[in-house]
């Protein structure tokens, strides 16, 4: 079974970075949904697994990160996105749209700092809410598909 760490809206946080990494020892890969995905080195290092990092609405400094990408993880496609560009504030229709525009059977997204496991149609649509409150999540690939488990620290 492939585990994957969930964190987003980190915001330096230095202790709940630490006491997270501490937490998702043992996972796959770390992706971290941005805001401030600088904070995404911190996991590398504390880690030692592969970390992908999407830029967020405060990363106006990191540009290395791309705003949204697309990974394959045991055959399911997810779309990885910070979600103020698709305004998740408001709702999650877009979210659910590009999701299907670029094939994704899963979008992983942060901004809210609200967790959130929701469905449209057949697409998993998951926040694992703000690092910064304590919340982060563990997306694990099972025979049925991915299945989200939401964390607080």
């Amino acid at each position: 079974m492939i585990r994957l760490g969930l964190v987003s809206d980190s915001h330096g946080a230095a202790m709940n970075i630490a006491r997270a990494a501490e937490a998702l020892r043992g996972v796959d890969a770390l992706i971290h949904l941005g805001d401030v995905s600088a904070d995404a080195g911190r996991f590398e290092a504390l880690l030692r697994v592969p970390v992908h990092a999407v830029r967020g609405n405060c990363d106006v400094y990191s540009a290395t990160a791309p705003e949204e990408m697309t990974l394959t993880v045991e055959g399911i496609r997810l779309l990885l996105t910070h979600g103020h560009r698709l305004r998740v504030k408001q709702g999650l229709l877009a979210l659910a749209c590009r999701a299907r525009e670029t094939g994704a059977q899963a979008a992983l997204y942060g901004h809210t700092h609200v967790p959130s496991v929701e469905r449209a149609g057949d697409i998993l649509l998951l926040n694992p809410g703000a690092l910064l409150s304590g919340r982060y999540a563990v997306l694990e690939f099972r025979e049925g598909g991915p299945t989200p488990v939401m964390k607080i620290l």
